[in-house]
């Protein structure tokens, strides 16, 4: 149960969000912060996804370096474009 309140002491947790914060240094682990680390991880999941799929569709798929191939965004979109390229 949690109710804002700390269970040992009885007082408030935590202080004032952002700058007015008495021990804010820099914002770099801000919820800003953190949802735009995720928006450029996202980017760059697509992004691996996609040379994967182009070098596969080309016939290169072997000259992908090892920790790529096995990640499993990678797997997955090698495997649906093998898939669709079945299909046809």
């Amino acid at each position: 149960m949690s109710n804002g309140r700390c269970r040992m002491h009885g007082g408030r947790s935590g202080g004032p969000l952002g700058e007015r914060n008495g021990a804010y240094k820099h914002g770099k682990f801000t919820r800003e912060a953190r949802e735009l680390s995720q928006v450029f991880r996202d980017l760059a999941r697509a992004g691996e996804a996609l040379l994967a799929r182009t070098l596969d569709t080309h016939g290169l798929g072997r000259k992908l370096p090892a920790q790529l191939r096995r990640r499993a965004h990678v797997r997955k979109a090698r495997a649906d474009a093998k898939a669709k390229g079945q299909q046809k």
